[in-house]
């Protein structure tokens, strides 16, 4: 008999992509998943911001997609203020980029 599947768990720092990539496919109810997504985001290894960024700048516009955004800039802001600014600057006009801005700069 194949073992239960169980609810995805915080990433840990290495493997953030896949993650997310849990987070959006298995979360059992909306909030639940983006509780998890901002988790991941708040506990990203600065090293791995990029890749990330890049990855989520892949997904379909969704709220998901805005919140990582926004939570992702929000760390990014921690300990690289100037490149997170950078990034908020460069998204679409809307609100998902002025969210961004705003985390970016109180960082």
């Amino acid at each position: 008999q194949p073992a239960a599947t169980a609810a995805p768990t915080i990433a840990a720092p290495k493997e953030p992509i896949e993650a997310i990539k849990a987070a959006l496919t298995h979360s059992p109810t909306r909030r639940y998943g983006q509780g998890e997504l901002s988790k991941i985001a708040e506990n990203l290894d600065p090293k791995s911001i990029p890749a990330v960024v890049a990855f989520v700048q892949t997904l379909p516009t969704s709220p998901d997609k805005n919140l990582l955004i926004t939570a992702i800039t929000n760390r990014w802001a921690e300990f690289d203020p100037t490149a997170a600014i950078a990034f908020a600057e460069k998204l679409p006009t809307g609100a998902t980029r002025i969210a961004a801005i705003i985390n970016a700069v109180k960082g």
